[in-house]
């Protein structure tokens, strides 16, 4: 029964386990902790999750005991999971259990734990992911002043990967990890193929997102970058039927107003919108980041953190090895060199830490893509005061006027949520 117990840490969907025609919104959970131990004369189910659907324990132990009796396999439980039909789940009925005599599968204690994050908590991860998104502008500003980029890229995404590999080891190899956040399930091809997808689309606005940062000031590209959830905004609304209040329309108004402004800051200092070619790069790096954040919500709603944030930092560690050998390489000698800096190992930190953190804003069934997407923007506060202090750029009262906009944007967001 432990070990199909253990299979659980591998699926986020109990739909077959869950009461018929309730009215949540999905029945997508994370458990942690899930097993058997026998404690005097009576055996004890522990079972230790975000959330728990309605009647979803007693279901689970009722086909975990299936499995005890020999009348379901491991590879049957299996099946029970995946088929997501809850006429396939055992139902059992309410136990007591004896505190002495002879102990039998028939009459387990159940002890469930709920890990629920707290009401608007995901609005708290979200803020702390941008804090962590913006160091990792700063460093990647740093690393990509007079540098070559696509080397750049490529340690960031090597550096990324190689900080996950202990945990696909331990999880693959070892019961270590066994329901902890850092467990790293095993899952199937079509996962694999959902998460390539995602690796495909962050690439490609990273690639245009890091050359236009090599060529623009901080202090313009970060509140740039900071507009990207009003994209993200239109696509939540098309596609996951997410309501704003009015609140939230009004952080989303500010949000557009400040483009407008950051278009009048950036001709004082020679960058025309519609001349220059970098400003393009970073509109379709925020255009791809929209879409990768649309994406983010589609598999956080059937997916655990992990599995989407090591995959597909190794998917896009394998794509850049491609694209270094076979297209910088052979041009290197006529293209700006590349020279080691330590900011680059930063980069992969930074950033690891503010997508696990985002990935769990979105895991709550709560959570709202486009409030997440515009808060992790406020990452502009600290680029936009790393450009002032280390890089003393100018023209910093007007942006400062936009940066402003912005924030302001955020605080009506932040209200919208309560």
């Amino acid at each position: 029964m432990n070990e199909a117990a253990r299979t659980l840490f591998e699926y986020s969907d109990f739909t077959s386990f869950s009461k018929l025609h309730t009215d949540v919104k999905t029945n997508n959970c994370r458990i942690y902790k899930a097993g058997w131990e026998r404690e005097g004369d009576v055996w004890v189910f522990t079972i230790q999750a975000d959330r728990f659907l309605r009647n979803m324990v007693r279901a689970i132990v009722g086909t975990l005991l299936e499995v005890g009796r020999g009348k379901l396999t491991v590879d049957g439980f299996r099946q029970v999971i995946e088929a997501k039909d809850r006429g396939k789940g055992w139902y059992i009925g309410s136990w007591t259990c004896p505190v002495s005599g002879e102990c039998d599968l028939s009459r387990p204690i159940i002890r469930s734990i709920t890990n629920k994050i707290s009401r608007n908590m995901w609005v708290l991860y979200a803020f702390l992911s941008a804090f962590l998104l913006g160091c990792y502008e700063v460093n990647k500003k740093m690393s990509l002043n007079g540098n070559a980029v696509i080397p750049v890229l490529f340690f960031n995404t090597l550096f990324s990967s190689l900080i996950f590999l202990p945990f696909i080891v331990l999880s693959y190899t070892t019961d270590v990890l066994d329901g902890s956040l850092l467990y790293v399930p095993r899952v199937s091809f079509e996962t694999h193929v959902a998460v390539f997808i995602k690796a495909v689309i962050v690439l490609s606005s990273w690639i245009f997102g890091y050359f236009a940062l090599k060529h623009l000031p901080l202090t313009l590209s970060g509140p740039i970058k900071a507009t990207q959830p009003v994209l993200t905004l239109v696509g939540a609304l098309v596609i996951f039927g997410e309501r704003l209040n009015l609140y939230q329309w009004i952080g989303v108004a500010f949000a557009v107003a400040s483009f407008y402004l950051l278009s009048v800051s950036g001709k004082k200092e020679g960058i025309r919108f519609t001349h220059n070619k970098w400003i393009y790069f970073t509109v379709l790096s925020v255009m791809l980041g929209a879409l990768s954040g649309l994406y983010d919500k589609y598999l956080m709603g059937s997916l655990d953190v992990m599995t989407v944030q090591v995959w597909f930092n190794v998917y896009q560690c394998a794509i850049m090895l491609a694209i270094l050998l076979f297209l910088w390489y052979p041009r290197r000698k006529h293209t700006t060199p590349f020279t080691w800096r330590w900011n680059i190992i930063f980069i992969s930190v930074f950033l690891c830490i503010a997508d696990w953190v985002y990935f769990y804003a979105l895991s709550d069934p709560d959570s709202m893509i486009s409030i997440v997407s515009m808060i992790r923007r406020s990452n502009v506060l600290v680029t936009f005061a790393a450009g002032a202090l280390f890089f003393h750029e100018k023209n910093l009262k007007n942006k400062a006027i936009d940066l402003l906009l912005v924030l302001i944007g955020m605080i009506f967001l932040y209200l919208g949520t309560r």
